[in-house]
């Protein structure tokens, strides 16, 4: 996974963070009470992962004017 991000949003030029996809609480609810779909969900959600804009939280999809 590449960590520089050159981001179309706000400008931003450097190093991105991991943005993971779905819900912390969702998780959090499933790992509490439903341990097996709560790993399930976390695996989902870390296979998922993309690297995201650290300034303005963009996630790594192209801008919605792209086509």
């Amino acid at each position: 996974m590449e960590w520089n991000v050159d981001c179309p949003k706000c400008g931003y030029k450097g190093l991105g963070r991991r943005v993971l996809p779905g819900s912390d609480a969702l998780e959090r609810f499933l790992r509490y009470l439903l341990v097996l779909p709560g790993l399930a969900y976390r695996f989902h959600r870390v296979v998922n992962a993309r690297t995201g804009c650290a300034r303005c939280e963009w996630d790594g999809s192209p801008p919605p004017d792209a086509e």
